[in-house]
């Protein structure tokens, strides 16, 4: 089975969908998959993420000031070129190497018109999407994130037929987060190990007004953990902040961040991909949202009782993000429910939802050959 994964790994979307990818190819590369990415070289690339995890990865060339595309929704833009010149390009890379049994699909440029030009190469299509504002060709459809109307808010953006994978159930979880010993995890009530991450890049600045934020606190008792490397602008200010105040602990970078969420008993972060991660582990967590994208998720969350949600990030200052860290610190009821909320949203934690995807894809491989 030959997979293309067509994925946006601008800087400006972060690492988050190489990552999901990325966690789904290597399941699926278990089933004896050959797995390729295919990406954009736009500035601020981070398709080095896929290389480094051992796969081809081949680059469509830069957009160029001769690029005039039409944009035909919000987020067309981020393709960088026109919808048809992006499809010929990868028409033609397709041709060149070779046919894949599936296109795997996670960019929010991406809608019907494109992936219609592609059943000339390929019989399936999985599209990855959480923003439900354009319509798909595809046989399957997973969108991770948590809302009211789930599978709902698709029925007349996809084809008849088309499979939905729709909800926190069905998110990407990687292997480290799937070990027996988090399966019956206990949360502590109190607040003694914080977690701030925002992601690789964290480009609005939300790590270093967060730890400000928990330095004005003067509560010693509690320990940070920050997650800052070098693709994060403000790394060297993060950096030295943390050498100065033994409370915070800087890690450019985390191999087991399973192993890092498992010890917090609060988070502060951003509502990507990682919302699932922690909810999966039961961690209580603040959000703050750094992305459009990220709005629908930290509010289903805050509703289900699962987070607090402090809103987008431009609103929220060091003085709400300290006043949110207190009340968590002092609601200890509170902060456990949010834990069993947080396990409740994400399903059997028997049956990791990244199965049920690649159940899927192969049930559907197996009845086109």
């Amino acid at each position: 089975m030959n997979i293309l994964f067509r994925v946006d790994s601008s800087y400006k979307i972060g690492s988050g969908h190489l990552m999901r990818c990325i966690t789904l190819a290597d399941r699926l590369r278990k089933e004896s998959a050959e797995i390729r990415f295919l990406c954009r070289d736009h500035d601020g690339d981070m398709s080095n993420i896929a290389r480094n995890a051992g796969y081809e990865v081949s680059m469509l060339a830069a957009p160029t000031s001769k690029s005039l595309p039409e944009y035909s929704h919000s987020h067309a833009e981020w393709l960088g070129v026109s919808k048809e010149e992006d499809a010929t390009e990868t028409l033609e890379l397709i041709n060149r190497t070779g046919s894949i049994d599936w296109l795997i699909v996670d960019h929010y440029a991406i809608d019907i018109s494109w992936e219609q030009r592609m059943r000339a190469v390929t019989g399936s299509i999985l599209a990855i999407d959480d923003l439900a504002d354009r319509k798909h060709d595809c046989d399957i459809l997973l969108d991770q994130n948590l809302n009211d109307r789930l599978d709902k808010r698709y029925s007349s953006l996809v084809p008849k037929g088309c499979q939905l994978l729709c909800g926190p159930k069905y998110a990407l979880l990687r292997p480290q987060f799937l070990v027996d010993e988090y399966s019956q995890l206990e949360r502590n009530s109190s607040v003694q190990n914080l977690l701030i991450f925002f992601g690789e890049v964290d480009a609005t600045g939300e790590t270093l007004k967060t730890c400000r934020a928990l330095l004005s606190l003067d509560n010693k008792s509690i320990r940070a953990d920050v997650i800052a490397g070098p693709s994060n602008p403000q790394h060297s200010e993060i950096k030295k902040l943390c050498d100065s105040h033994p409370q915070l602990r800087h890690h450019a970078h985390v191999e087991n961040m399973a192993a890092m969420m498992a010890k917090a008993d609060l988070a502060v972060g951003a509502g990507g991909t990682t919302t699932w991660e922690r909810a999966w582990l039961g961690l209580p967590t603040i959000i703050i949202v750094v992305a459009e994208n990220q709005i629908e998720g930290a509010n289903g969350m805050a509703k289900a009782g699962a987070a607090w949600n402090l809103g987008l990030f431009s609103s929220v200052d060091e003085s709400s993000i300290a006043d949110a860290i207190g009340y968590a610190i002092d609601n200890q009821t509170e902060l456990i429910e949010k834990s069993k909320a947080s396990l409740y949203i994400s399903g059997n934690q028997h049956n990791p939802g990244i199965e049920f995807v690649v159940k899927a894809i192969l049930e559907r491989h197996h009845a086109r050959a």
